[in-house]
């Protein structure tokens, strides 16, 4: 029982690095070390930020336009 549990684990962990990649990011991005960070994650953790900023402070547009570009 043991043996199959941890062969379908493993195929899950190889199947799922995206959620690795998401954990590690986070990290990273709070030790402020963006150069392993993906362009795709990058989009993603800007539109977080951006609609937080809109949420917490709207006069924060420039930041919009400087994460965009």
């Amino acid at each position: 029982m043991h043996g199959s549990g941890g062969s379908t684990r493993k195929l899950k962990q190889s199947k799922h690095t995206s959620t690795k990649l998401h954990r590690n990011v986070f990290k990273i991005d709070l030790t402020n070390q963006p150069k392993y960070v993906s362009k795709k994650v990058l989009n993603q953790v800007s539109q977080i930020l951006k609609t937080i900023l809109r949420l917490t402070n709207k006069r924060i547009n420039f930041l919009d336009d400087s994460l965009t570009k």
